[in-house]
């Protein structure tokens, strides 16, 4: 079993670094448009210690810098003297908890601005914000228009990007959303259903080619380097889903859902055939994945 949490493990969400590596069985190299998620509560020696073993492999770091939990507001304080060693470019990223309802942008700034400010001082070089919200799918117009503020509040030199949600694919306001960013992080795994792997190459190639579609501007996909624990009910219907947590909501019944390395491989071969506007290089062991879209723009992967 696979299990992330925040405060002790290595890899969290979708961070991709020496023991991901290790684990997928890759030979670290430069590639130059791999970045990795680093979503730590908790900046352990070890951690330190991965990011600086991986620098020459990754173009550039998304570190998890602010959690925001309804009116709470969480520091997260990334060891920045290790992000500026590593000499590679850095999004700030922004957790907003919940489906609904992001708070005012003059709040979020109040405690944003002076994160960006530290973390510039600290010799970082900040390349954007992004925001990690799982908005619900029927406030997208709500939160496109949050978006629209909240870039006209940043530095123009900061980009502003997203993570973005398939199933908003069904909503005709996902062109506003996008079309208030930079760019954009599509996530291609999900808990879609309990007898389902955490990673579907169908579906990712499906969600993929219909998102290209709809955006003007370059996206990246992120792969999961994780695993959780699904517990269902009496009826099969997800109860709990544990994953880069202390505490655990399943059950001993509970199942384990991690991504399969072999259907990775797999499937890693059908994505040249995507289109004439999506290519994939070579990604042997499944986990050294890169795209490029139209006219040099993304996707590209994310792990």
């Amino acid at each position: 079993m696979i299990r992330s949490s925040r405060a002790t493990a290595l890899l969290a969400a979708s961070l991709c670094l020496a023991f991901g590596l290790v684990l997928a069985g890759c030979a670290p190299s430069a590639l130059s448009h791999h970045e990795a998620y680093i979503w730590q509560r908790q900046w352990t020696p070890a951690v330190v210690a991965a990011v600086s073993l991986q620098q020459s492999v990754f173009a550039g770091w998304r570190v998890l810098g602010l959690q925001v939990i309804g009116s709470q507001k969480i520091d997260v304080r990334p060891d920045l003297a290790a992000l500026a060693s590593s000499a590679r470019p850095v999004r700030l990223v922004v957790r907003i908890e919940g489906a609904r309802g992001p708070l005012a942008v003059p709040e979020l700034m109040d405690r944003l601005s002076p994160l960006i400010d530290e973390w510039r001082g600290a010799g970082l070089e900040l390349s954007g914000i992004e925001i990690d919200h799982d908005c619900a799918t029927a406030a997208l117009d709500d939160y496109a228009s949050w978006l629209r503020e909240l870039r006209g509040t940043l530095a123009p030199a900061l980009k502003l990007s997203i993570t973005a949600l398939p199933s908003w694919l069904d909503s005709a306001a996902l062109e506003q959303v996008l079309a208030a960013v930079d760019d954009s992080v599509l996530q291609v795994h999900a808990v879609q259903r309990p007898d389902r792997a955490l990673f579907d190459a169908a579906s990712a190639r499906a969600w993929t080619l219909a998102y290209a579609a709809r955006t003007a501007h370059p996206f990246a996909l992120a792969l999961p380097a994780y695993g959780v624990r699904v517990d269902t009910d009496a009826q099969g219907r997800v109860r709990a889903v544990d994953a880069e947590a202390d505490i655990e909501r399943s059950s001993a019944s509970g199942r384990d859902c991690a991504p399969s390395r072999a259907k990775s491989q797999g499937s890693c071969a059908s994505w040249p055939t995507l289109g004439p506007s999506i290519s994939a290089d070579t990604c042997g062991s499944g986990c050294r994945w890169r795209a490029t879209g139209a006219a040099g723009a993304g996707p590209r992967w994310l792990r």
